[in-house]
């Protein structure tokens, strides 16, 4: 069984890009899930791709949301 429990934010890069599997250790939540905050608006899409199948999203980027939308992290 997968450990779902959110990551602090000190588990990403400080910049850079973050890849998807990283994105859904940090939040905690599966691919079908970000997916669906993604197609509701809650959370943005990825502007880059590294190839056809791999999204990936400017780490400050995804700070900003962190701490905009409460995800408690012990390094912003």
């Amino acid at each position: 069984m997968k450990d779902r429990q959110p990551k602090p934010f000190g588990a990403m890069p400080e910049v850079g890009l973050v890849r998807k599997a990283t994105l859904l250790q940090v939040l905690g939540i599966s691919g079908p899930t970000l997916w669906r905050w993604i197609q509701s608006g809650r959370f943005p899409r990825a502007d880059y791709r590294l190839g056809p199948r791999l999204p990936v999203w400017p780490a400050e980027e995804v700070r900003r949301w962190l701490a905009d939308n409460g995800f408690a992290g012990e390094q912003v």
